[in-house]
């Protein structure tokens, strides 16, 4: 059980990371002038981070739960 508990956390922080990486990724998007000159563009790169983020946190709530 302690170690199906502990194989369980290191998959969370390895999706965590995972997350945190795409999301530093979104976020340099919008930088690019393709999507901050582009509404459409600049309003789907956001609506991704912000699905992103909340995945994160989900996963941040569930790893809480092991502690």
């Amino acid at each position: 059980q302690e170690k199906e508990q502990l194989q369980k956390v290191k998959d969370l922080e390895k999706q965590i990371a995972a997350l945190e990486s795409s999301l530093l990724e979104l976020q340099s998007q919008l930088c690019l002038e393709d999507v901050y000159s582009n509404p459409e563009k600049c309003a789907e790169v956001n609506k991704a981070i912000a699905s992103t983020q909340n995945d994160i946190d989900q996963l941040y709530e569930e790893w809480e739960n092991y502690f």
